[in-house]
C-alpha cells in the first residue's frame, strides 16, 4: 500500500525517488527494526537502496544511510554473510566522501569487523576493529561511547585468540564506557 502521514504526504508530493522521500523510507525501516520487526524494515532498506542506487547514485548521502542501516539489520538479523558485500560497497564510498558522517565510516568498519569475527576471520576482523578505533579517536566528540563497544569487541577477539593480558584492559574500559553510558541491563552493554 502507499505511504501514510508524513512519509505518505512526501511520496505524493516528490515521489518515491525524491531524495526526501527515500530519506524517509530509510527512517520507517530504522524505526520498524528497532521496534523488532526485523524483516518488515529490512523490506523498507532494501527497497529505499534500489531506488536510491537507481535515482541517486551509489555515491549519495541516502545511499549511504540507507547501505549503513541494511547492513546493521542483516547482523541484527544474525545474517552476516549477507551483511559483508554491503560493508564492502560501503566502506570505500565513504573513505572517498569525508563530507559524509564520520560516525557512518566508523560504524561500517565495526559491523564489517563483527562480520568476520562471526565468521571466524579474526585478523581480518582485527585489523578492521583497530582502524575503526582509530578512526573514532580521530573523529568522535566527547562521551561519545562507540569507541567503548569497539574496544570490547577488540578484547573479545585477543580473547578468542588466546591473548588474553591483552583482552583484559581492552574489555574493562570498553564495558565500563558502556555501563557508565547504558546502565548494565541496556543491550548495548550486553554486547
Amino acid at each position: 500500500g502507499r505511504p501514510g502521514g508524513d512519509e505518505g504526504i512526501r511520496h505524493r508530493l516528490r515521489g518515491d525517488r525524491h531524495p526526501r522521500t527515500l530519506e524517509a523510507q530509510k527512517l520507517l525501516g530504522t524505526a520498524l527494526v528497532e521496534m523488532g520487526r526485523l524483516e518488515e524494515g529490512r523490506a523498507h532498506l532494501a527497497d529505499g537502496l534500489a531506488l536510491a542506487r537507481a535515482s541517486l547514485g551509489a555515491e549519495h548521502s541516502t545511499t549511504a544511510g540507507l547501505l549503513t542501516d541494511l547492513g546493521r539489520c542483516l547482523m541484527i538479523m544474525g545474517r552476516f554473510a549477507e551483511s559483508e558485500p554491503i560493508h564492502q560497497e560501503l566502506i570505500p564510498i565513504l573513505d572517498r566522501q569525508p563530507s559524509l558522517e564520520n560516525t557512518h565510516t566508523v560504524r561500517a568498519r565495526f559491523q564489517l569487523a563483527v562480520a568476520r569475527l562471526e565468521q571466524a576471520r579474526f585478523d581480518e576482523a582485527e585489523a578492521l576493529a583497530r582502524r575503526a578505533l582509530e578512526l573514532s579517536a580521530e573523529h568522535t566528540l566527547a562521551g561519545d561511547w562507540f569507541p567503548c563497544k569497539i574496544a570490547v569487541l577488540l578484547g573479545n577477539l585477543s580473547w578468542i585468540q588466546g591473548r588474553f593480558e591483552e583482552a583484559e584492559p581492552l574489555l574493562d574500559s570498553g564495558y565500563r564506557g558502556l555501563h557508565a553510558k547504558f546502565g548494565a541491563g541496556h543491550v548495548e552493554t550486553r554486547f
